[in-house]
């Protein structure tokens, strides 16, 4: 019996030796293990690499060579995968639970015939381990948000590999609005199925979580969105006024500032 489910999970990594272990340590632990798993490294100077090769009863392929963004990575994995499912993983991600893998393949394979895409919840943890923020909800109460933002949390969400063929890999002109990009333009076609449950839990802190990264990722969420329909609609202009004060909260009270917030809230 195939202990593997038809997943594979791609990595991409720069100088994550503090973190890695704990992402490929997650993975070890799955009681359905993914078929493969694809590092690719942008050549890091901290020994991520040998980490990596220390964990080679999980990793299938290591990828090591400078590259030009996350987005490049992603394609370089991306050409390397064979198995039916692709998910992204930040090298600070670490699958929520041990058994994250098994139903994730489970309900992937009921809702084949229905969706090319599954996701699901993204829990995000301050550097104490405090709940930040939890993404994710049922398709219809995202929708109308992927106009003028990315509803849907992105690591851990399955990808068929097929997509890759017929809508084209990550566009690499994009430094954190790449996948925003790539699901427009394959949602065009059909609903994505959500799965409704935490599949991963990430550390802010993360590429698309730092502070300097927020206003970027709303600038060119509004680029996508004009090469897609030709105008940014006013809630993507909200959305960019929200960005900056939170980006401006961030910077004064530092980036655990929002947990603090939430905390003080609760116990008001």
């Amino acid at each position: 019996m195939d202990d593997r489910s038809d997943i594979a999970i791609i990595i991409a990594v720069y100088n994550g030796a503090a973190v890695i272990n704990h992402c490929l340590q997650s993975i070890r632990m799955q009681s359905l293990r993914p078929r493969e798993v694809i590092v690719v490294d942008g050549n890091s100077s901290d020994g991520t690499q040998d980490l990596v090769r220390d964990n080679g009863d999980i990793v299938t392929t290591l990828i090591s060579e400078p590259d030009g963004g996350i987005y490049d990575a992603w394609n370089k994995g991306i050409a390397k995968a064979s198995a039916e499912w692709v998910m992204f993983l930040g090298s600070d991600d670490i699958l929520a639970q041990t058994d994250t893998l098994k139903s994730l393949a489970s309900f992937a394979a009921r809702e084949a015939s229905a969706s090319a895409l599954v996701y699901g919840q993204v829990e995000y943890v301050d550097s104490h381990g405090e709940l930040v923020e939890r993404l994710g909800d049922e398709w219809s109460k995202l929708r109308n948000r992927m106009n003028f933002e990315m509803s849907l949390p992105h690591p851990g969400l399955l990808h068929r590999r097929s997509l890759f063929l017929t809508h084209g890999c990550f566009d690499t002109s994009y430094r954190i609005a790449g996948d925003y990009d790539l699901i427009r333009r394959i949602i065009k076609t059909g609903d994505p199925s959500f799965f409704p449950g935490v599949i991963v839990r990430a550390g802010v802190g993360g590429v698309s979580t730092r502070p300097g990264m927020i206003l970027l990722s709303i600038r060119e969420a509004g680029r996508v969105i004009e090469r897609s329909d030709g105008r940014r609609p006013l809630r993507w202009y909200w959305t960019l006024a929200k960005g900056s004060a939170k980006y401006a909260l961030i910077r004064v009270l530092g980036p655990d500032s929002l947990a603090r917030i939430r905390r003080a809230l609760k116990g008001a």
